[in-house]
């Protein structure tokens, strides 16, 4: 894709110019883009949508090219997402195997098997009581 160098320079675009800019974010995808409305003194840039919020661009481009990396952008965040999730079930599957396997020795089931029979015992007494 060949990107047009675009300039921030507020007085080099008119408003038939439709442009597409990115800028940094801290989270995947790490850039974030939108509809240029505005392009402040200071080479901030407005996006529709955001209303109040300007920032800092790391590209502005045409909008048809812009839109066009912004589905790229999209697309590569779904399989982001789509590997992490994978991957993410797959440790919960290992952990919760290690976590579902009990080996008891001898003593441990008689331990086991005598706090059962406690139980029991304390639950027909209960019921017999509340009735």
């Amino acid at each position: 894709m060949n990107s047009k160098k675009i300039t921030t320079d507020k007085n080099s675009i008119t408003k038939e110019d439709k442009l597409y800019a990115f800028w940094k974010y801290d989270q995947p995808p790490y850039v974030l883009g939108g509809i240029v409305t505005k392009i402040r003194e200071d080479g901030k840039v407005c996006i529709k949508g955001f209303a109040g919020s300007c920032f800092t661009p790391l590209q502005i481009l045409p909008l048809e090219e812009g839109r066009a990396k912004q589905k790229e952008i999209d697309l590569a965040l779904k399989k982001y997402k789509n590997t992490t999730k994978k991957a993410e079930e797959e440790l919960r599957s290992h952990t919760k195997q290690l976590s579902l396997k009990y080996t008891l020795t001898e003593i441990g089931h008689e331990h086991v098997n005598d706090f059962l029979k406690e139980c029991s015992a304390k639950r027909k007494e209960i019921l017999d009581i509340s009735i």
